[in-house]
């Protein structure tokens, strides 16, 4: 019996992806969070970077409700309505204009509300009215961050006893509370909802004081204007200091939370937004509105502060990365903003388990194929819950459930995936691809493997001479000497590092880029609405000149970007042309093939791809923060738009800022339409979903340690559900368990066997295949994926393989020492597995890349070595006697 752990819907269903994506930069700018250098013995500067982290996620939730009401407030309420010409465009906007009084309609209605037919038309009261779209905004943000809480971070993991005392070489995802993050969360939303509902009642509150604060204003209005100025003043900093008191908390599973707080922040925000929006809309029959609504110089003030946290960001962590770039062995590592001291150790060492029976397995998938019936929300009410239960596979829902699939060893398919079985034989094995239904060889979906063959052996263990040898003509195989066809052993390097060419500045880049892309779609969409506003007749001012500069930077943006392209382009032709020599001399003898060859050769080539993401960040974080900068500069210095600016220049100079001004609005306008779409599509299309899935699966699998609006983690769902049903069938049964997993399931795996116990991590052998760990977050998260943390895993578990190809994109070796065991990392597997027609497979096979693993027979071979392994080590069950 085997069974699976699904957890596609644990990422929301399609629907909720679109939602999600248009959220994407508090997304990227969490994702900063957790992509800091390693640093050893250096507790505070980790705090400050988690609290420049925060602050810039704080700047992003102001940056995007100043944008709601700039659309809202100023193009609409102020100016629109405001200007006879606009208003009549848009009958939606008759009742708030001066002649609304003269309409039998609006009479009407005025009539039923039991107001005059110009009682809206006052400056004050259309900006009230319009304040409900990004009040509405961010209660709906509110709700869908509080729903998801609630399904997510509101789930305990597995308390073990007493709270153990750091390893040096652990990873920070082995500590109690890495996977509830239900404070933190919950304190980020009520300051983030504050700080959201503070800047709607100063975008209504400014224009009315400054009116009132006029030579011969009314005193008592101008006197409660100050007032209320410094009550939001007084929340702000209110709010900020919420964001900076407390980070996360994970060397314990604190459970506690600040209901005075969460209750009296977000409350005394929105009582202030309401007496603001009653003290604007106070009848001054003689305030017109005319112009720009007073205070766009907000968002240049935004602007800046993004760009100088940026680079004070990066600052701390190049001082990060140079004590972590000396040759200094790990040590333990205060985690991100802890304040609290671990308990003692009270966990058994490695290896010192009782006595225990045949190992069983655990399936971890990701379901059935997106884009069918099995389309669900992110939070409570999107479907049954996780759990234990009968099925023929992979289930809809995230759980576990028995599965039929034939046997691995046997060299058929899976079927719907490997599973967790309380009979004799390991396996758990974690997917990611939903491509589970077809009748080839399991995709995602398909982790945990047991084997029903596997009996009780003695207890000894085996050697590394006693693994099976591989066969030379697969290119793989579990026995631990080196494959003639193979490549050499990856290097280790003992010291964590970050992406190469980053210089540890991977997370600030990546801030800069959320910020940028926070920035262009707040000008690209304001932009938009004020050219469907106005249309020709240039009867409004527009939106703010800074936000028109950030959308103009949009086509200097993509030239850039088409440079990376072409240069990596032609690096990839380049590369294409020599991996054809080197699958010629891979298959000696065979007839040649050009187009086989080409194939083969490109397909790696591509797959290399992967390893110059940090070219493509560097370059665009750079191109980004410089164009940002000349784009402030810009609309400081002249006040005007671009091409307003650039009157009186060469009449190239004019070209250029009329074009860029104008592509930017329409390239935001139509980069949405494409951006959802693409979102929907890489969820339906399998080519798609290769290019953009992992990055979603990332992005969503950290905890939302810095901005509360981002998706939520299904990690801290998926880890504590494996976590707890491995835990709990160990001490059962006394077994042990055979953990695989695909892609990002492998990510998952890792992850949950640094949740347990270390005598219960002794009874779990690993195989990953397709693995992300060291080639995506080894490098970009060294903080919590370094080779010291994997090293430490690797001596932990019973026994560990990985298996890659070199046509994969996303996996690839681990790159750890063998200490004495096997080596982690297997030759790569040949992809295709023969170059031409032969007996066995008469026709031509495919070029796998990322999927089919399992299908590979160097899979069955390996999981017969861990099998193996693990059999020698077990007596019978409990309740059996050895046979």
């Amino acid at each position: 019996m085997q069974e699976a752990y699904v957890w596609c819907n644990l990422t929301s269903g399609d629907a909720g992806r679109a939602l999600w994506l248009l959220l994407l930069p508090f997304m990227v700018v969490n994702l900063a969070h957790w992509m800091r250098p390693a640093a050893p013995a250096r507790p505070r500067a980790v705090r400050l970077y988690g609290l420049l982290v925060r602050l810039i996620a704080l700047t992003l939730t102001v940056l995007l409700v100043a944008a709601a009401c700039e659309v809202a407030l100023d193009l609409v309420a102020w100016q629109c309505a405001g200007a006879r010409g606009c208003a009549r465009r848009h009958f939606w906007l008759a009742f708030l204009t001066p002649d609304a009084a003269q309409s039998p309609g609006v009479r009407r209605w005025a009539a039923l509300l039991g107001t005059s037919g110009g009682w809206w038309a006052q400056p004050g009261r259309r900006l009230a009215l319009a304040a409900l779209v990004p009040g509405g905004l961010i209660l709906l943000l509110w709700y869908l961050s509080h729903r998801t809480w609630s399904a997510y971070e509101s789930h305990r993991p597995l308390v073990q006893g007493p709270d153990p005392a750091p390893d040096p070489d652990g990873s920070a995802l082995a500590r109690p509370g890495f996977w509830y993050g239900r404070r933190l969360v919950a304190r980020l939303r009520a300051a983030h909802t504050a700080a959201g509902l503070l800047t709607v009642a100063a975008a209504l509150a400014t224009p009315a004081v400054r009116f009132d604060h006029r030579p011969g204003g009314p005193g008592a209005l101008d006197v409660l204007g100050r007032l209320l100025t410094a009550c939001l003043l007084a929340g702000a900093g209110v709010t900020v200091a919420a964001v900076c008191r407390r980070g996360r908390d994970e060397h314990r599973v604190d459970q506690r939370l600040d209901p005075h707080l969460l209750r009296q922040l977000p409350l005394g925000a929105l009582a202030l937004l309401l007496l603001t929006a009653l003290y604007t809309g106070w009848s001054r029959p003689d305030w017109h509105s005319t112009g720009r609504l007073p205070g766009d110089p907000a968002f240049s003030g935004l602007m800046l502060a993004q760009g100088l946290l940026v680079v004070v960001l990066g600052v701390v962590a190049w001082g990060m990365y140079r004590r972590t770039a000396t040759p200094l062995a790990p040590t333990a590592e205060t985690d991100i903003d802890s304040v609290s001291v671990p308990g003692p150790d009270s966990a058994p060492p490695p290896g010192t388990g009782s006595g225990s029976a045949p190992a069983p397995g655990i399936g971890i998938g990701s379901g059935p194929e997106p884009g069918s019936d099995s389309d669900a929300g992110t939070g409570p009410g999107s479907g049954p819950e996780p759990g234990f239960g009968p099925g023929p596979g992979l289930g809809r829902d995230p759980g576990f459930g028995p599965g039929a699939g034939p046997e691995l060893s046997s060299g058929r398919d899976l079927g719907t995936g490997p599973v967790l079985g309380t009979g004799p034989g390991p396996g758990l094995g974690l997917d990611r691809d939903p491509d589970l239904s077809s009748s080839r060889a399991p995709g995602p979906g398909s982790g945990l493997i047991r084997d029903p063959d596997l009996g009780p052996g003695p207890g000894t263990d085996l050697g590394p001479d006693s693994s099976p040898r591989s066969d030379p003509d697969l290119g793989a195989g579990p026995g631990p000497g080196p494959n003639p066809r193979s490549d050499p052993a990856p290097r280790f390097d003992p010291h964590p590092r970050p992406a190469p060419g980053t210089h540890g500045l991977g997370g600030p880049a990546t801030a800069l880029l959320g910020c940028a892309l926070g920035g262009v779609m707040s000008g690209g969409v304001a932009q938009r609405v004020a050219d469907w506003l106005d249309g020709a007749g240039g009867t409004i001012s527009g939106p703010p000149v800074s936000l028109t500069w950030q959308a103009s930077m949009i086509p200097p943006l993509l030239a850039v970007l088409l440079g990376v392209a072409v240069r990596l382009a032609a690096g990839t032709a380049r590369l294409a042309r020599a991996e054809r020599d080197r699958v010629r001399r891979e298959h000696p003898g065979e007839p040649e093939d050009p187009a086989r060859t080409r194939a083969i050769a490109h397909t790696r080539a591509m797959a290399a791809l992967t390893d110059r993401a940090p070219l493509v960040l560097t370059v665009l974080s750079a191109a980004a923060l410089v164009l940002g900068g000349g784009a402030l500069a810009g609309a400081l210095v002249s006040g005007r738009s671009p091409d307003g600016a650039a009157g009186g220049t060469a009449a190239a100079v004019q070209i250029a800022a009329g074009i860029s001004q104008g592509l930017g609005s329409w390239l935001v306008g139509l980069g949405f339409l494409l951006f959802v779409t693409w979102g929907r599509r890489a969820y339906k299309d399998r080519g798609a979903r290769r290019t953009v899935g992992i990055l979603w699966d990332v992005g969503t699998f950290w905890p939302r340690a810095a901005h509360p609006f981002a998706p939520p983690c299904y990690a801290e769902r998926a880890v504590p559900d494996l976590t707890w049903r491995m835990a709990t069938w160990t001490e059962a049964t006394g077994g042990r368990l055979v953990l695989s997993g695909h892609s990002q399931g492998s990510v998952l795996a890792a992850a949950a066997a640094w949740q347990l116990t270390p005598a219960t991590r002794a009874r779990i052998a690993l195989l990953t295949y397709g693995s992300p760990l060291e080639r995506l977050y080894g490098r970009w998260f060294p903080a919590h994926f370094g080779p010291a943390a994997l090293a430490g895993l690797h001596r932990d578990v019973a026994c560990w393989h990985n298996l890659y190809r070199r046509t994969d994109p996303i996996g690839g070796p681990v790159r750890l020492p063998a200490d004495g065991q096997p080596p982690v990392d297997r030759p790569p597997l040949r992809d295709p597995l023969t170059y031409g027609r032969t007996p066995e497979h008469p026709l031509p096979t495919p070029i796998l890349g990322h999927s089919c693993y399992q299908s590979d027979p160097a899979f069955a071979q390996v999981r017969a070595d861990l099998l193996t392994r693990l059999r020698t080590q077990l007596p019978a069950p409990r309740g059996e006697s050895a046979t």
